[in-house]
């Protein structure tokens, strides 16, 4: 931290030039326009860093020494909730593809979730396809031949 105290004092050159880069457009249509713009830094800071020393690490693989850094587990928990958040979308967007098979878009209410994630994730194209899919289905189940009992013939 000491050394970010005194480069933040000896280095103000580069830290007044990296923030004109950053409002250059400002600075420079301000100019020409004939308007006055300005900054004016205030608070340097100085922050400190998780960092791995690359030769311990090295010298406590060799002694069979695990090393586990908390960057890498943070970065691991953040993998791991964006597949469980992935494979959770996938099993409600098939959820959802399985209710248009049985019963169709029609028959989900104007302005339900269902409806809504209908629209947001399978889009037209595919509820077109489920839709045809349910009607070919339709098609089949009423062209199945029926046997007739004997009971169903006594009501004839």
């Amino acid at each position: 931290m000491d050394i970010c105290k005194i480069c933040a004092r000896l280095c103000q050159d580069r830290i007044k030039e990296k923030v004109r880069n950053h409002y250059f457009t400002e600075l420079f249509f301000s100019e020409y326009h004939g308007r006055y713009f300005s900054f004016e830094i205030q608070n340097v800071r100085a922050e400190r860093r998780e960092s791995r020393d690359l030769m311990q690490d090295l010298e406590d693989i060799r002694n069979r020494i695990q090393i586990v850094h908390a960057s890498d587990m943070e970065k691991r928990d953040s993998e791991n909730k964006r597949e469980r958040r992935r494979q959770s979308r996938e099993s409600a967007v098939r959820r959802l593809e399985k209710k248009l098979l049985e019963n169709g878009y029609d028959s989900l209410e104007e302005y339900s979730t269902d409806r809504r994630h209908a629209d947001k994730w399978l889009g037209p194209e595919r509820i077109a396809e489920l839709e045809k899919m349910r009607q070919l289905k339709e098609k089949e189940e009423k062209e199945q031949p029926v046997q007739l009992s004997l009971f169903d013939m006594e009501a004839l």
